[in-house]
């Protein structure tokens, strides 16, 4: 596993990248492709006006997922507890005229203190608590998402990277056109998470992120 830092430096890099997207709210989306896979990688970067505290305690309170994540419907550590390595169980809306997807990734947390980072690495997993049902399994190349802390503690730099694959009968043009806005929309919805008055930031979450 690379360090944070080296990480972070991985999610910069827009070597081999072409920008699809710069919105007028200071959202920038990348893609590239991926040797053997039909499917799109993608990367987006912001900002949130909102300290690195604050969006760790959004990112990892999973009942509140559902309020800022795209078409996520139900959200679930199966196993493990953050800052630990733990498991994931991510149930996904697709659309009426196809079957919802699911996905169970072990997350692994990388800190840094210069700058101030917490960065989540997500890895398919299986899991005994978290078999297959009625969804199609959704399948997971890759998914990194980096919390650097900006503006003098203030806001909170966000670097995405992802590659997915839903699985199915789902055309891959139709599967890009849907993930290239994954990461525009997810910042979008911490933005407006981060907004609410009722985040509660744990004081394990306080105590791993504190300044120096």
């Amino acid at each position: 596993m690379p360090t944070a830092r080296q990480v972070i430096d991985q999610l910069r890099s827009l070597d081999g990248w072409t920008q699809i997207e710069k919105t007028d709210d200071g959202i920038t989306t990348y893609s590239r492709s991926e040797p053997g896979s039909q499917l799109m990688a993608y990367k987006g970067i912001g900002v949130v006006q909102a300290p690195l505290e604050k969006m760790v305690a959004i990112t990892i309170d999973r009942e509140r997922g559902s309020e800022w994540m795209d078409n996520l419907l139900e959200s679930r550590t199966v196993r493990g507890v953050f800052p630990a390595e733990y498991v994931l169980y991510d149930h996904v809306h697709t659309s009426p005229v196809t079957q919802d997807r699911d996905f169970v990734t072990k997350v692994i947390t990388l800190i840094d203190s210069k700058p101030r980072a917490v960065i989540s690495v997500f890895q398919e997993a299986t899991d005994p608590d978290a078999p297959v049902r009625q969804h199609v399994r959704g399948s997971l190349d890759r998914s990194i998402t980096a919390l650097i802390s900006a503006d003098d503690g203030h806001a909170t730099e966000v670097l995405m990277d992802v590659h997915a694959d839903p699985k199915g009968s789902i055309a891959a043009w139709m599967v890009n056109a849907t993930q290239s806005g994954f990461a525009r929309n997810t910042i979008r919805g911490m933005r407006k998470q981060a907004a609410k008055p009722n985040i509660e930031i744990p004081p394990s979450v306080s105590k791993l992120v504190k300044k120096p």
